[in-house]
């Protein structure tokens, strides 16, 4: 049998609970945005009455700012005792999830669970409901997380149980197939819903680019020829991830009219399905007479790919938004180039 409330004194600072026989009176506060009772009165009786007066010496006599204020001292030093207790349980791997990853397994399938029905209208009680929308409606307890989480001492134990589970989840993925396989799924989960958010796309996207100008990775390009052509008009080895690359680059380096180029400086933001991607032209080549061009070297069976011809349209609104001109440089344009002729491709 719970407790049942079966008085509220006159400023509704307290509150009378009844349980076989056993009452109990309460006190009301306010701490944050949140109320919470506790106790400051228990014992034994044959009926309420008897704990009216009880009520009067609390509203008239007890200082009610003092009792509170000695609650939240003893709530405070609690939950910093017990993160405490919780960290050093970890450590010695005493902790329930540390002890049996089973129950956290359990609970974290339970709890996904809930929300599911939850999310589709279906409640199992009246306190899941209420729990769903509180946690739904959850502003006062993110502002709580985020005054605890400003204690150095709390972020540092909260840091430590942290380390602790990742480093020991990484050693059950070593050493049970079964732990990695779903670590793989759950995690392919979270790409494929973060993909639809454009700006985790083009950070990702700009990541990749940064490792590819750094040096760091190289994307695996199949079936074409790749690696470094040092240029005696720049000064400098550019990367080449084809041969007709390779190619455009001795080209560049033989015209006399073109004074100096440069290579994949230039990141082009463009949609194509109603999806954010970003292309990084091939060279950007500058002349005597103090034209710019974007030179961009494409096989022609690629011309015939709506993605590349998204890709190209881009660069090419990009060049004439930034008045430079635009070259699109195929395999038969590099057989039929001469040095002291530039054959000007339209692109369609």
């Amino acid at each position: 049998m719970s407790w049942e409330l079966i008085a509220t004194s006159p400023s509704g600072r307290y509150r009378l609970y009844e349980n076989d026989k056993q009452f109990q009176i309460a006190v009301v506060y306010v701490y944050g945005d949140k109320t919470y009772e506790n106790s400051v009165f228990t014992s034994k009786g044959d009926g309420k009455e008897e704990f009216l007066p009880v009520f009067v010496k609390f509203e008239n006599e007890e200082n009610y700012d003092k009792i509170v204020e000695n609650k939240i001292k003893a709530k405070l030093k609690r939950s910093k005792r017990m993160s405490k207790l919780n960290v050093e349980r970890m450590e010695r791997g005493e902790h329930q999830f540390v002890k049996d990853p089973s129950i956290q397994k359990k609970a974290t399938e339970r709890h996904s669970e809930l929300w599911k029905k939850a999310n589709n209208g279906v409640f199992e009680n009246s306190h899941h409901e209420d729990w769903t929308n509180g946690k739904r409606n959850n502003e006062g307890l993110i502002n709580k997380a985020k005054t605890m989480w400003r204690d150095e001492e709390f972020r540092e134990s909260q840091t430590v149980v942290c380390s602790n589970n990742i480093s020991k989840y990484n050693e059950a993925c070593k050493v049970d197939p079964e732990v990695q396989r779903e670590r793989s799924i759950r995690q392919s989960k979270v790409s494929k819903k973060n993909w639809q958010n454009e700006d985790y796309r083009r950070s990702v996207i700009n990541g990749l680019i940064d490792a590819i100008e750094e040096g760091r990775w190289t994307p695996p390009y199949k079936n074409s020829k790749k690696g470094w052509h040092y240029s005696s008009k720049t000064g400098q080895s550019h990367f080449y991830r084809s041969s007709y690359e390779e190619r455009m680059y001795h080209i560049l380096d033989k015209d006399e009219n073109v004074v100096t180029y440069e290579t994949e400086c230039f990141r082009i933001e463009y949609y194509f399905g109603d999806e954010l991607h970003i292309t990084v032209p091939d060279i950007f080549a500058s002349y005597i007479n103090g034209e710019q061009s974007i030179v961009e070297v494409k096989t022609e069976y690629m011309l015939n790919d709506k993605l590349t011809l998204a890709k190209l349209t881009a660069m090419k609104e990009f060049s004439e938004s930034e008045g430079y001109g635009f070259w699109l440089v195929t395999e038969t344009v590099l057989d039929n180039l001469e040095i002291d002729k530039q054959e000007e491709v339209v692109l369609c």
